[in-house]
């Protein structure tokens, strides 16, 4: 093991500092990074949910008011 002087410590101590503040600012970097991607997750899934409402009303109008036979099926694939 061996024995660090005074001066030593203290300059290793200056430098564990200064790394210790730099990976506090690159941990807050990080957190906005999460919470951004988090949001955008969020509104992801809701437009998503969203999409799935409408459809679903959409389906329920055909089925309701045209044509009480149509199926999913009946849509075509491949619509321009």
């Amino acid at each position: 093991m061996s024995i660090f002087t005074k001066e030593e410590l203290e300059l290793l101590l200056i430098k564990t500092t200064q790394e210790n503040e730099e990976l506090r600012e690159d941990n807050q970097k990080l957190l906005l990074l999460v919470a951004d991607a988090t949001d955008r997750i969020k509104k992801a899934n809701d437009m998503a949910e969203d999409y799935q409402r409408m459809f679903n009303e959409l389906f329920d109008v055909i089925k309701t008011q045209y044509d009480a036979e149509f199926t999913v099926e009946d849509i075509p694939k491949h619509l321009s």
